[in-house]
């Protein structure tokens, strides 16, 4: 019974951390193609949204015409479904503008959303620092925030292009911590799993 087990035991955790390590190795390879090629990382990622716009409209254009007899929304789906493809062709047509476009409202979203919730963290703290123990460090997060949002916007401003190539960067750089943070985790797991079993004489 107990080496049923410990077999079942071993096989789950030999499938967890085999897969842990490949979305290591696979997620530094993105990191790497990220910094090596951002033009091309950036219009892949676009290609597979476009892709995925086109699948997404497809199905629900399929569902819409299936259902149109029993289905009272079937026209909203329909509809879903048009404005979906259309947007995955358009995508498809022009990956690196969508890319492009897309990564630059992504950081001036980014900008906005760190000033304005430095600055209503900070007007509330203020309001009720009297009550909060702790408002001092929390002050000055928000205000770090702050200073984050006026910087991206400024870089944003001034120089677009060098920003996006630096957005990339940072992209890269996490995705072969994580891809290493990852493979040193899988590894570990199945270090201490093969012992494990070993105390309970079951060959790793």
């Amino acid at each position: 019974m107990m080496s049923d087990v410990t077999q079942s035991v071993r096989s789950v955790v030999k499938s967890v951390w085999w897969l842990t390590l490949l979305r290591g190795i696979l997620a530094i390879v993105i990191g790497i193609v990220a910094i090596a090629a951002p033009a091309g990382f950036a219009v892949t990622l676009a290609v597979f949204v476009g892709v995925y716009l086109v699948l997404d409209g497809a199905t629900f254009i399929y569902y819409a015409v299936r259902g149109r007899r029993v289905d009272s929304f079937w026209t909203w789906a329909l509809a879903i479904g048009l404005l979906d493809m259309v947007a995955g062709v358009i995508v498809l047509l022009s990956p690196g503008l969508f890319a492009a476009v897309s990564t630059w409202l992504f950081l001036w979203l980014l900008a906005l959303a760190a000033l304005v919730g430095g600055v209503v963290g900070t007007v509330a703290l203020i309001a009720e620092s009297p009550k909060r123990q702790d408002w001092g460090w929390l002050l000055v997060g928000n205000v770090l925030s702050v200073v984050f949002g006026i910087l991206m916007i400024v870089v944003l401003v001034g120089n677009p292009v060098g920003t996006l190539a630096a957005f990339f960067w940072v992209v890269g750089v996490y995705a072969i911590i994580l891809g290493v943070f990852l493979i040193v985790t899988a590894l570990v797991v199945r270090k201490h799993v093969t012992e494990a079993l070993s105390d309970l004489s079951v060959a790793p």
